[in-house]
């Protein structure tokens, strides 16, 4: 029976979701780092793509889980669901907390933008960013710094902005915050520093298509 494909729709909800961290990493020994992985089925039925009967596996975790034991207890899917739905309702906790915990400092930068001078600096944002990367979890270190980028931009600051874009932990992520930062240069009438930061960009496609913004202002 040739294997059924996964819709793309139910594999983003999955990865989104899990936040790419494994659910039997996370549930067995409280590891919520990224990890290199697959979407497993839980029935062993590549047939039954349904979002319920799949989960994101470490590659290790994934041998474990479809390897036969003749003579240990192997995983149950109920085990394996219950680790899934204490990963995603901590997942979910994590992105709820970076979205609401912007002090009222922060607020009140972000709110005023255009009142604020352009070269000054958030006075305790170095103290803010020690803070930060303290925290145990990578995602949650990435959402902070991510929330830090936004508050320099709103207070005027690039070069705290691209402070924080460096501090995340994953290349794609710097990428996309380069661009926010870059785009915010342009909105507001620097093309000249917004050219110097091509150069931060990973991909030859984002460097070329950078410039081809700039050849259009």
């Amino acid at each position: 029976m040739s294997r059924a494909q996964v819709p793309k729709e139910v594999i983003d909800s999955v990865l989104m979701r899990s936040g790419r961290r494994c659910c039997l990493c996370h549930g067995l020994f409280g590891d919520g780092d990224l990890k290199q992985g697959q979407i497993a089925h839980l029935d062993h039925n590549s047939a039954n793509c349904n979002e319920d009967n799949l989960a994101f596996f470490c590659l290790e975790h994934h041998d474990w889980y479809d390897s036969k034991t003749s003579q240990s207890k192997g995983l149950t899917i109920g085990e394996v669901k219950n680790y899934r739905k204490q990963l995603y309702g901590d997942i979910a906790s994590l992105r709820e907390s970076a979205r609401h915990n912007l002090t009222a400092a922060d607020l009140k930068v972000a709110g005023h933008q255009k009142a604020s001078s352009a070269g000054s600096r958030l006075p305790d944002f170095h103290k803010r960013m020690k803070l930060i990367a303290s925290l145990s979890l990578r995602s949650d270190r990435d959402a902070r710094y991510e929330t830090m980028v936004e508050v320099a931009l709103a207070h005027g600051d690039t070069d705290l902005a691209l402070n924080a874009v460096d501090r995340l932990s994953l290349r794609s992520g710097r990428d996309r915050w380069n661009w926010v930062v870059f785009n915010h240069l342009l909105a507001i009438n620097e093309p000249d520093t917004a050219r110097a930061l091509i150069p931060r960009f990973s991909l030859r496609t984002d460097k070329d298509q950078a410039l081809q913004r700039l050849l259009g202002t």
